[in-house]
């Protein structure tokens, strides 16, 4: 008997503990609902108007992804300390000097880090890249452009409205080339309604 009364005793705790966690996990309030939050991520079909940060002898620069009709943006995210970016950078200098002829006028390129933008060009220079080299190191995990260069290495189109078409690894170059050409070849149809 006594066995059995220690046992609905230990029951009743048991059940008294559920139901207290349970006031407790329905009353306590959501830390993202309080807080505003970083800023998320920026995702397909999301606008970025433009990117400031500096270049070499730490100039500020803004890169408006927001540009002349036709215009397409490919950002190049990259780290120097990053061992994944050291096995994409040989063939993203062979990526920039295939396309730089033939694309200069309507695809901009642009290599992309939050490291010091001395120690992003030394990066650069040492694989070869023929493109511009822009430092974002003053962006931090609260600004919604710092999602651009949170994972390395990784690419992202824009069109000439900034809007992100594409994005995906380092290593999917071909991808970026196609997306480049389904804007071009959309932009170049749009010209041809337009004055056509």
């Amino acid at each position: 008997m006594k066995a059995k009364r220690s046992l609905n005793v230990l029951l009743v705790v048991l059940v008294a503990g559920i139901i207290g966690q349970s006031f407790s996990a329905v009353g306590r309030k959501n830390p993202a609902a309080l807080s505003s939050g970083p800023p998320s991520v920026i995702q397909l079909g999301d606008t970025l108007l433009s990117l400031t940060g500096s270049t070499k002898g730490g100039v500020a620069t803004t890169i408006r992804l927001a540009a002349d009709p036709g215009t397409v943006t490919v950002l190049y995210a990259f780290h120097p300390d990053c061992i994944h970016c050291h096995t994409v950078a040989p063939t993203w200098a062979e990526h920039f000097s295939a396309n730089a002829p033939a694309t200069s006028k309507t695809v901009r390129r642009i290599a992309v880090t939050d490291d010091s933008a001395e120690s992003a060009l030394d990066y650069a220079n040492r694989f070869g890249w023929d493109v511009g080299v822009l430092s974002v190191r003053h962006l931090t995990s609260a600004n919604r452009d710092y999602s651009l260069v949170s994972k390395t290495p990784w690419l992202f189109v824009f069109d000439s409205d900034g809007v992100l078409r594409f994005h995906g690894h380092g290593s999917q170059l071909e991808q970026v080339d196609q997306a480049v050409a389904d804007l071009s070849d959309a932009a170049g149809a749009a010209r041809f309604e337009t004055f056509g």
